[in-house]
């Protein structure tokens, strides 16, 4: 599983680091520590499940060129199936954006209030609806 997200303290909190939030508390449910591989161009941690190994990935590209390490990734892997969390403008967070704000100060903005207090839900949530996936066999 991917999460995309920006490298940095600076894009810590932005809204295009959701993806990082995510495989950041899985690894903690989960037990696994993330260990930078320059050249797949992520952290990577590595999870056991009751049918082996899980990799979490956070690229240490920019969220425009995260595609650099997704490739990487699947060329040392092959992967049989791939998860990648990430944020979408177009999609609600409890309400529907009808901000007009531009697309790039959006993304890189950080989250209100009301946002804050609601993101644990929310990421716990996406953990909810991941891990049947992850815990499912290989086919």
């Amino acid at each position: 599983m991917v999460g995309l997200g920006n490298p940095g303290e600076k894009y810590a909190r932005t809204r295009h680091n959701v993806g990082f939030l995510v495989v950041d508390a899985l690894s903690k449910r989960l037990e696994a520590s993330f260990v930078e591989k320059p050249r797949l161009k992520s952290f990577i941690a590595e999870a056991s499940t009751e049918d082996g190994k899980r990799l979490l990935v956070k690229p240490t590209t920019f969220m425009n060129r995260s595609g650099e390490a997704i490739m990487a990734l699947t060329a040392w892997q092959k992967p049989d199936r791939l998860i990648v969390i990430h944020d979408d403008v177009d999609l609600p967070f409890g309400r529907p954006n009808n901000t007009r704000i531009p697309l790039e100060d959006w993304v890189l903005g950080t989250w209100n209030k009301e946002e804050m207090e609601r993101l644990p839900e929310i990421v716990d949530r996406a953990i909810e609806i991941i891990g049947p996936i992850i815990e499912a066999p290989a086919e």
